[in-house]
């Protein structure tokens, strides 16, 4: 049963790479430009303040981002619909105000 698991994650993505390069990957090199913006707090060495700024509140959201379109991309591969790639973008936006 795992071992059919891993069969079928394998299958989903060397088949359709391009479809999640295409989409998911951007929004992972956005989330790395964030982190690049982030700079460090001073005596924050062992991570004893708990300070929350803005630039991880959009990388968090980023990522949010991310996995809703990953798991409609997913849904739409196994029920082998065709979107164009700016309808899914809607779509996640649809969603996460569906959400909040």
């Amino acid at each position: 049963m795992i071992l059919d698991a891993f069969k079928f994650t394998n299958n989903l993505f060397s088949n359709h790479f391009v479809k999640f390069v295409a989409l998911v990957f951007p929004v992972y090199v956005i989330i790395f430009l964030v982190f690049l913006l982030m700079s460090s707090i001073p005596g924050n060495e062992f991570g004893t303040t708990t300070a929350f700024s803005f630039l991880e509140l959009v990388t968090n959201l980023l990522t949010l981002y991310s996995v809703i379109l990953s798991i409609l991309l997913i849904d739409d591969i196994c029920k082998e619909r065709k979107r164009s790639i700016t309808n899914y973008f809607y779509l996640v936006r649809i969603y996460i105000l569906k959400f909040y």
